[in-house]
């Protein structure tokens, strides 16, 4: 008996050792993780060298108006190709005239100095009020800024004869940029670091020899930190933009003259 259980203690104390072992080589392998592994993921871009088509200002799921057909990367997408001021009574005072939305009636249009066509104005919508926009692509990747600047010609009547010192003005200009996957875009208007600045009030002289800031996306300090990167757009509410006329200076005629605009790839002073 003595014998029996003797073996029966050293069989007990042989499978404790065994189990202390086997907890112990667990241990050690717990010690190794996290384990890890590493994946590489490949993307390649072309230039974007095409045009950008004009969006519309309130819902970027439409197409817009206006549009240039400048091709990219950075380009210059959509002007008010024209804009309407209207017929009115020769002025004996100084006299601003508002410009009119594309709904206004025949009746109150003016007719280019062709004295025959009646342009309408092209504006849009923006929650609900006619606005008048530009739009501005940038897809280079770099931030490196860029200004669009406008000047105006002389207004001219089909005879040569000059409005002297006239001008338009366009004031608080609202700039946004889309952002969103297709059919999930949207506009931001709030100010951030992406968001470039409209100027205001923007005084376009007639005849002017130089050319007067529109809006401005400047340059960030590293590569891909700058403003007006994307599809950018600047709009003024038509209430906002006028002609303004000298009492006197205004003959019984039709009047033309043309804005140009200009998207600059570097802001310049």
């Amino acid at each position: 008996m003595t014998k029996s259980r003797t073996l029966k203690a050293a069989m007990l104390v042989s499978v404790a050792s065994i189990a202390c072992l086997s907890f112990n080589n667990l241990g050690a392998s717990a010690d190794t993780l996290p384990s890890t592994g590493k994946s590489q993921a490949d993307v390649s871009f072309t230039s974007n060298g095409g045009s950008t088509n004009p969006v519309d200002p309130d819902n970027p799921d439409n197409p817009g108006g206006g549009g240039t057909g400048n091709n990219g990367p950075l380009s210059l997408d959509a002007v008010p190709t024209y804009l309407n001021f209207g017929t009115h009574t020769q002025p004996n005072v100084d006299t601003a005239y508002t410009l009119l939305s594309k709904d206004a009636s025949q009746e109150s249009l003016a007719t280019a100095n062709d004295d025959k066509t009646q342009n309408v104005t092209t504006s849009g919508k923006k929650n609900g009020n006619d606005i008048i926009y530009t739009q501005v692509s940038d897809s280079r990747g770099t931030g490196a800024g860029w200004q669009l600047k406008a000047q105006l010609s002389d207004i001219t009547a089909s005879d040569g004869q000059v409005l002297t010192n006239a001008s338009v003005v366009l004031s608080g200009g609202t700039p946004q940029y889309l952002t969103g996957e297709a059919n999930q875009q949207s506009w931001v208007t709030a100010a951030d670091a992406n968001q470039a600045t409209v100027a205001t009030p923007i005084v376009l002289n007639a005849g002017a020899s130089s050319t007067t800031d529109v809006a401005t996306a400047t340059a960030g300090s590293k590569v891909g930190d700058g403003q007006g990167m994307g599809v950018n757009q600047q709009y003024w509410n038509i209430n906002n933009v006028q002609l303004h006329v000298k009492g006197g200076h205004a003959a019984a005629k039709n009047y033309s003259g043309n804005i140009v605009w200009t998207l600059n790839s570097t802001p310049t002073a």
